[in-house]
């Protein structure tokens, strides 16, 4: 099973309303995030300061006639923060419908765009779309505008709700959306590939994965029979595909759509990019479903090298692929190296959250899971009362602490502790039955292991009582590798 963390303002949708006609906001979030560890913004386009912001310091040399010449990389800043502000005046006209204002302003974006990356680019051809759908507004009739402004309140309604992980309700709204854009730029295969997207991370979020997989199958159709495609939004597609197709365990088709985000990332950005890094990974966790363990590990290692360089040796996303890398090990019985890839990541997610974290605490478990295999069986007692005090402390899953509890009880059995290991799982064992049922596999795995502890201190009896039970067919424990 595929985990993830991070909270849903983040996973990849956003507004596409008159906000995203704005060039800024379309350009952001197609780098994985050194803030957030996720992929952000279902509008991949590269960001516009990312793509025009010189990196190299303005020193200035003296011309001719003895004055100061701006560098180039000067010069570009200063394109870009002409840029910034005509996208802004620009987007803030069109929302109060001043479409001739609005139009001047594209059209100074799109100039600007040229000289930066020339008329063929993506990103003076995004500019262009969007000036050609702020013409297409300006001939709308009075329906047609109380209409673009309904659009306009369901697109700050989803925004909202995502933020606040209310799923569903966008869910509800990205589809009214859906209906009205359709009825508004049904000759604007640009605005309508985006309004796709956007539902489909909607649908996707819900976990109607196969309604997800149409709406990007017809989002991509629509981006590059318009744009071809070399585009941040096709690579995102294609991701968003690869995403889709490993929840439905069609673990080829996942790979097939994760190299041809891959790909079209080295063209985009470069092969060292934190986008190649992200392609990386996900193909890793793809290869690892498909139990081919070396692949999986190159490319996990590719994902981590880039990763440490772009971001540093303590970022987050750093130890997720660490983390995905001890999976590999531990399913390889490799556990030396299992055990240095958990405990640096652990590290790192102390190091960056240190009230605590789902992931570090995921971390410690698997740690604790590790120190068992080798026999470590004190260090996993530790780890493991360390994870239940979280539990007691914090909000957190029930069945997750529940596991933890049962975790702890095989560790003090394994140390002959049967007084607390039998204390412990007789309560896990109570709750479950409650909130679980008698026959759930998660029931029959503690019963099993209680049955075991009377048979060894000789109570023969109460081990006959319980008896020895078999999972249920088709129950297999998740590896629980990120996918970051």
């Amino acid at each position: 099973m595929v985990r993830r963390f991070g909270g849903l303002g983040s996973c990849g949708v956003v507004s596409i309303g008159l906000a995203m006609i704005g060039l800024l906001c379309s350009g952001c979030g197609s780098q994985e995030s050194p803030t957030v560890a996720s992929r952000g913004g279902s509008d991949t386009s590269k960001s516009i300061a990312d793509a025009t912001a010189a990196n190299t310091k303005s020193t200035g040399e003296p011309d001719s006639a003895g004055s100061f010449q701006k560098s180039a990389g000067e010069q570009n800043r200063e394109r870009f923060r002409e840029l910034a502000e005509v996208s802004r005046l620009a987007s803030e006209c069109q929302q109060r419908f001043e479409f001739t204002e609005s139009m001047k302003h594209w059209q100074r974006v799109v100039e600007i765009l040229t000289e930066l990356h020339g008329a063929e680019s993506w990103q003076t051809r995004n500019a262009v779309e969007f000036q050609r759908i702020c013409q297409w507004q300006s001939r709308f009739n009075q329906p047609q505008r109380e209409q673009l402004l309904r659009l306009l309140q369901l697109q700050e309604g989803i925004a909202q709700n995502l933020q606040q992980n209310r799923i569903a309700e966008a869910l509800a709204m990205s589809r009214e959306a859906t209906q009205l854009a359709t009825q508004l730029y049904a000759e604007q295969p640009f605005f309508l590939a985006k309004q796709m997207l956007q539902l489909g991370r909607c649908e996707h979020l819900n976990g109607n994965f196969a309604v997800a997989f149409g709406h990007y199958q017809e989002s991509l159709r629509l981006l590059t029979e318009h744009f071809g495609e070399r585009h941040p939004d096709v690579e995102a597609l294609y991701g968003y595909l690869g995403e889709t197709a490993l929840a439905q365990r069609e673990n080829l088709l996942a790979i097939d759509y994760y190299k041809a985000a891959g790909r079209l990332a080295e063209e985009l950005w470069g092969k060292s990019s934190l986008e190649v890094a992200l392609r990386a990974n996900e193909l890793g966790v793809a290869f690892h479903r498909l139990r081919d363990f070396p692949t999986a590990t190159k490319l996990h290692r590719t994902a981590e090298s880039i990763r440490r360089e772009k971001l540093g040796p303590d970022h987050p996303l750093v130890g997720h692929s660490l983390y995905n890398l001890a999976v590999i090990y531990l399913d390889t019985s490799r556990l030396d190296l299992a055990e240095q890839c958990l405990g640096q990541a652990l590290e790192i997610f102390r190091k960056q959250y240190p009230q605590g974290h789902p992931v570090a605490w995921e971390i410690q478990h698997k740690l604790a899971t590790t120190w068992m295999l080798q026999g470590k069986v004190g260090q996993a007692e530790t780890a493991l009362k360390e994870l239940v005090d979280l539990g007691n402390r914090h909000t957190i899953a029930r069945d997750q602490l529940l596991l933890w509890r049962y975790r702890l009880a095989i560790a003090c059995a394994k140390q002959q502790k049967y007084d607390a290991a039998e204390s412990i799982l007789v309560e896990v064992l109570a709750e479950q039955e409650r909130s679980l049922g008698a026959v759930h596999e998660d029931t029959v795995r503690t019963r099993n292991a209680l049955a075991t502890l009377y048979a060894q201190t000789n109570r023969r009896d109460l081990a006959d009582q319980l008896g020895n039970q078999v999972i249920p067919a088709g129950y297999r424990e998740s590896t629980g590798e990120f996918k970051r």
